[in-house]
C-alpha cells in the first residue's frame, strides 16, 4: 500500500467549478430558516425541484432531477436487479428506520420497518440477488417481499459515536464493510452524548496492545456530586483504570476497523482486513479489486483532545495489504499526533501517544499514508465508482461528502469557511481530485442536496445520491439523479 499523500484543497476545486454568477447570488428563492413550520417545509419542498445541474456545479452535459422529496434522513441506496430504486430512511431525528422502495413518480412503499435500529448507514445488493443491510451492531439481510430480517453478523461493538458503515461487494466472492471507534480518538470522555445511557461501552482494539498513556481526567456525570472528578484510561469504560504497559487482547469484532466475511459463513469467516480508522464510512471495492475507504478525522474534544484540525482520509488497500494498520488512535493520516502540525495551543495536556507497541502493529516498516487527504470537517459519506457511460471520468471513484451540519447562529468547526455538502470524482491512479457537485447555499435557505451521503449507480449509468436533509429537520431528506452527457465522449475532461 504504497501510496503518496495528496493534499487536496477539496473545497477550492469544486467551488473553481460554479459559474461566477451562481457564487455572487442564491441558487433559488429562500424558504424559511425554521422548516419545523409546514409551510416553510412545502416551499423548502418547492426550491427543491427548481435547483439545476448549473447552480451545483455540474460539468458541463450532465443533467439533474429530483427523484424524491419530503424523506427522513436517506441514507443508504440500492438498486435491484430490475433496475428498481430501494432506499434506506436512516431513522436519524426520531424518524423510523425502515427500507422502502421508490417509485418512478417520486412516491415510497415500506419493504421493511421491523428488527432493524437507527441509524442504518447503507443498503446494497449482492451479486447473490439478495439486499444486504447495515445497521448498529448487524449485518443482515432483507427479504423485500416480506420485510423479514435475517442477521449474518450480530454484536458488532456499534453504539458509540460511529456505526459500521457502507457494504461493499468485491469480485472474489468478499462482502466488505466498516466499524468506528466508539469515542473520539480511543478515550470515553464527556463528548461521548450516549455515556449515560452506556456507561461500560468503550473501545475494544483488533489487536493486542500495551497501554501507553497514564489516565485522563474529567469530570463525573455518572454521580450526584457536581465536584466530582473521575480518571480513565485508553479503551477502558469511562471510570475504569489500568496502568502504563497493561497488555490489552485485541477481538475479531472490533473498532475502528475494516472487515470482510463471506456470505455462505459470516460469523466464521468474518475477519479484520485493516485498521487504525475513526469512522471508514466510505466503502468500495473497484472494478480491479482494489478497496477504497473513505475516513473521517478526529476532533479536538474529549478527554483526550485528539487533534485540532484532523483531515479527512481516503485509503486504497490490495489483497496483500491484509492486516494493516492506519495508525490511528496514535497517527493521523501517516503523521504521529505528536507532530507539531498537530499541536492544540494553549492545552494543559499535549499530544501523546496511548498505544507504546507501534512497531509490533505494523505489517510495513512506516506508518502508512492515505491516497488522498480533504480539508478538515468536509465531512465523509459513501463511496462508487463511475461506469463506462461517464467518459472522460470513467472509472473515477465517487466520493461523497457529508460537509459541516448547519446550526443557525453557530460558527463551523475548523478555520475558513465551512465546507458544505459536496461530491467529488477521484481519479485512482493519479489521486487527480475533480468536484462534480457542491451546495452553494446550504441550510434551510437553500435547497441543493444538503448532505450528500448514499451512493448508487443505475443500470442506464445515473448516480443516484441520498441527501440526508437540512439537520434537524425529519421530511427534508430527498433523492437525487445525475445523468450522464448522452454521448459519453462528450463529458467534459478533469
Amino acid at each position: 500500500m504504497r501510496v503518496r499523500i495528496r493534499q487536496v484543497a477539496a473545497l477550492a476545486l469544486t467551488a473553481a467549478m460554479l459559474p461566477l454568477a451562481v457564487l455572487a447570488q442564491p441558487a433559488t428563492p429562500a424558504p424559511a430558516s425554521d422548516l419545523s413550520d409546514a409551510a416553510a417545509l412545502r416551499a423548502f419542498h418547492e426550491t427543491q425541484k427548481h435547483v439545476t445541474a448549473a447552480e451545483i456545479g455540474l460539468p458541463p452535459g450532465f443533467g439533474l432531477e429530483l427523484v424524491a422529496s419530503g424523506l427522513d434522513a436517506p441514507i443508504g441506496l440500492a438498486v435491484a436487479p430490475d433496475g428498481a430504486l430501494y432506499a434506506a430512511l436512516s431513522g436519524q431525528f426520531g424518524g423510523t428506520p425502515q427500507i422502502v422502495r421508490v417509485e418512478p413518480d417520486g412516491t415510497t412503499a415500506v419493504v421493511a420497518d421491523e428488527g432493524l435500529l437507527a441509524p442504518i448507514t447503507d443498503i446494497e445488493f449482492g451479486p447473490d440477488g439478495r439486499l444486504y443491510v447495515s445497521y448498529p451492531t448487524t449485518i443482515a439481510t432483507v427479504d423485500i417481499a416480506s420485510g423479514a430480517v435475517a442477521p449474518l453478523i450480530d454484536d458488532l461493538p456499534a453504539l458509540g459515536n460511529h456505526p459500521n458503515t457502507q457494504l461493499a461487494f468485491g469480485p472474489d466472492g468478499w462482502v466488505y464493510f466498516g466499524l468506528g471507534l466508539v469515542s473520539n480518538a480511543g478515550v470515553v470522555g464527556l463528548d461521548n452524548l450516549w455515556l449515560t445511557q452506556r456507561p461500560t461501552l468503550h473501545d475494544v482494539p483488533c489487536r493486542d496492545i500495551v497501554v501507553a498513556s497514564p489516565p485522563f481526567v474529567s469530570d463525573n456525570p455518572l454521580t450526584d456530586d457536581p465536584t466530582d472528578q473521575t480518571a480513565t484510561s485508553p479503551y477502558q469504560p469511562f471510570g475504569h483504570v489500568v496502568q502504563m504497559g497493561t497488555r490489552l487482547s485485541g477481538e475479531t469484532k472490533c473498532n475502528g476497523a475494516l472487515f470482510r466475511f463471506r456470505p455462505d459463513d459470516p460469523e466464521r469467516t468474518l475477519h479484520v482486513f485493516a485498521w487504525g480508522f475513526l469512522s471508514a464510512f466510505g466503502v468500495a471495492v473497484d472494478s480491479g479489486g482494489a478497496v477504497w475507504v473513505l475516513d473521517d478525522g478526529p476532533d479536538a474534544k474529549g478527554s483526550r483532545l485528539a487533534v485540532p484540525h484532523a483531515p479527512e482520509t481516503l485509503w486504497r488497500f490490495v489483497d496483500a495489504d491484509a492486516g494493516t494498520w492506519t495508525g490511528l488512535p496514535d497517527f493521523v493520516a501517516g503523521l504521529p499526533v505528536t507532530d507539531p502540525e498537530y499541536a492544540i495551543p494553549g492545552a494543559v495536556r499535549q499530544q501523546e501517544f496511548i498505544i507504546a507497541n507501534h512497531a509490533e502493529l505494523l505489517t510495513e516498516p512506516a506508518i502508512p499514508r492515505p491516497a488522498v487527504v480533504w480539508r478538515p470537517h468536509t465531512g465523509t459519506g459513501h463511496l462508487a465508482q463511475a461506469p463506462a457511460s461517464w467518459g472522460a471520468f470513467a472509472g473515477d471513484l465517487v466520493a461523497g461528502h457529508f460537509g459541516t451540519l448547519y446550526t443557525p447562529g453557530e460558527p463551523a468547526a475548523g478555520s475558513g469557511p465551512p465546507p458544505t455538502g459536496s461530491i467529488d470524482l477521484v481519479n485512482p491512479e493519479t489521486g487527480q481530485v475533480v468536484g462534480l457537485l457542491r451546495n452553494p447555499a446550504p441550510g434551510p435557505a437553500g435547497g441543493a442536496p444538503e448532505h450528500p451521503l448514499g451512493l448508487a449507480f443505475g443500470p442506464e449509468g445515473a448516480l443516484y445520491i441520498a441527501d440526508l436533509g437540512v439537520v434537524p429537520y425529519p421530511g427534508t431528506g430527498a433523492i437525487w439523479r445525475v445523468l450522464p452527457p448522452v454521448d459519453a465522449e462528450t463529458a467534459a475532461t478533469p
